[in-house]
């Protein structure tokens, strides 16, 4: 009988120089497979550069790194990248966003619209007794806590909208308190441990003018409808707003569930909606003017249906559903994330452009501190680095 043959052992592959090729700083090399077939690379690099294989083309281009501690690259050619491509068509430098994710602008004042989502899209926030309590709990409370002016909000089964205005730059906490908690408490109602929510962070619109705000109050209270839900957004059993009104008052008992009797938290907590700034003057009128686009954007979506022979859900159905389940449909990946809204486009298009002359001067104030320059004045809006890392921010403009 033949014995097996051993396998050859392969010799130990050299370990990489951390710090790279002389003269060069710190950087991420792109391992690949080249075919060798194809022969060997025409040049050597220069002094200071660094090949980088395409694995599509098995081209290879040539980077030069910056010197410092930036930890950047910049091409020598034609930046070809989609993150480059997609760079140049919002107008801002290949290199803006390397090594850190855009950061938010939070301005005193600001009225918007945010939005988070459950894990794999289930059905945790179904309508029911024990999940509104909590949502209107918790949400009641983080807004007393941080002076936050709730205009309107509604749950769907696996996200929920709320417009609020922000007084004092503080709905990070608003939001880093509201969701934490009502995660906990809904975990703690189902008997689960997994995350609650969607990974990531939630979505954040700034709302530029009256008007919009106005139509993302009705987006956000009509949404059970537009979801084909129920007919009319009365009818959705979920939490919304819509049942309060600005001439009532929102009282909420603290959860059995999650909350100690004698914990930090309130046996009872209240809330009142406030209308958005352009609307302080005649709350009733506003409210009018409110549930009759509700009406309007009800009437529309329930033609829509009948044309294309749709049926909404029903109430009992919604009420029915399992909370592991998760919608059939296929989500759409990739879609823009806005950060601005507003109905007149040379209004959206100036917001974004103040939007990214923000992140390119963060950008810059960032690289300057964490290599040692503490001095650097970071643009007005910054919110981590002012609270965490004690930075020092330009004032409000006037």
């Amino acid at each position: 009988m033949t014995p097996a043959r051993r396998p050859r052992p392969r010799p130990p592959a050299p370990a990489p120089d951390p710090a790279g090729p002389a003269g060069l700083t710190q950087v991420d090399f792109l391992q690949t497979q080249v075919d060798f077939l194809h022969g060997p690379v025409a040049t050597a690099p220069t002094q200071g550069a660094h090949p980088v294989i395409s694995c599509a083309s098995q081209a290879c281009r040539w980077f030069t790194a910056e010197p410092a501690s930036n930890h950047r690259l910049q091409s020598c050619a034609r930046p070809d990248s989609f993150r480059a491509s997609r760079m140049k068509q919002i107008g801002m430098a290949p290199d803006i966003w390397d090594a850190m994710s855009r950061p938010r602008q939070i301005i005193p004042g600001s009225t918007l619209l945010l939005t988070r989502r459950t894990s794999q899209r289930q059905f945790l926030l179904r309508p029911c007794r024990m999940v509104n309590q909590v949502f209107e709990y918790c949400l009641a409370y983080a807004a007393r806590k941080y002076s936050i002016q709730v205009h309107a909000w509604c749950v769907m089964s696996n996200h929920y909208h709320l417009v609020v205005t922000d007084p004092n730059g503080k709905v990070p906490a608003f939001m880093s308190w509201f969701n934490e908690f009502l995660a906990k408490a809904l975990n703690a109602f189902y008997g689960r441990w997994e995350n609650f929510f969607a990974p990531g962070s939630y979505s954040m619109v700034r709302l530029e003018d009256s008007e919009t705000v106005l139509d993302k109050m009705v987006y956000t209270l009509v949404n059970p409808v537009r979801a084909g839900l129920v007919s009319r957004s009365a009818y959705w059993p979920g939490s919304t707003s819509l049942r309060v009104g600005f001439q009532g008052r929102l009282s909420v008992a603290r959860p059995r569930n999650f909350f100690r009797t004698k914990g930090p938290t309130p046996e009872r907590v209240e809330m009142t909606l406030t209308p958005p700034p352009g609307f302080e003057g005649d709350v009733a009128e506003f409210e009018r003017k409110l549930l009759e686009q509700v009406r309007k954007r009800e009437q529309e979506i329930r033609a829509e249906a009948k044309a294309e022979h749709r049926k909404f859900l029903g109430r009992k159905a919604a009420l029915g559903v399992n909370p592991t389940d998760a919608p059939k449909t296929r989500e759409p990946r990739r879609n823009r994330n806005p950060w601005v809204a507003a109905r007149d486009k040379e209004t959206r298009q100036a917001a974004m452009a103040r939007l990214r002359d923000f992140w390119r001067e963060y950008r810059e104030c960032w690289l300057a501190f964490t290599a040692g320059d503490h001095s650097v004045v970071f643009p007005f809006g910054t919110y981590q680095m002012r609270l965490y890392a004690l930075a020092v921010c330009t004032s409000p403009p006037s």
